[in-house]
């Protein structure tokens, strides 16, 4: 159960991918622009009670990989990590600002989770187990 997040009255694994896309799909620049956004993500996530597992930046998308707490909600993790990075882009790289049907978006509106769930086999394995360890208390 190393795996497992632990608070004070409950212990879970909420572990999701995570992806959002830049608005009218643009592409985000290599180079300066992705080195921003990757530090700006993992200084998020040391601030959130959250564990960034995995972190693919693409082009025109950005995928995470997330393990958090039930208490912190995906719509506001999701606010947080929108709102947070493309004020810092928008203010370290004005370019995309500039382009008129922009506005003060950069990401859009959308995205996108899914839980990752054990296998039903990893289910059963542990059902048995604890059934064992019922079987050696008593």
């Amino acid at each position: 159960m190393s795996d497992f997040m632990r608070l004070r009255h409950l212990i879970n694994r909420f572990t999701y991918p995570f992806v959002w896309t830049l608005k009218c799909r643009f592409r985000i620049p290599e180079g300066f622009v992705k080195a921003l956004l990757a530090n700006d993500i993992h200084v998020l996530f040391a601030w959130k009670p959250c564990e960034l597992i995995e972190m693919r930046i693409q082009t025109d998308h950005i995928h995470l990989i997330i393990s958090d707490p039930p208490k912190l909600s995906v719509s506001q993790l999701s606010w947080i990590l929108k709102g947070k990075t493309a004020i810092r882009i928008f203010n370290s790289y004005p370019q995309p600002k500039t382009k008129p049907f922009w506005g003060n978006h950069f990401w859009t509106g959308v995205y996108c989770f899914d839980s990752i769930v054990p296998g039903e086999d990893k289910i059963k394995k542990y059902a048995q187990y604890q059934d064992k360890q019922e079987r050696i208390k008593e």
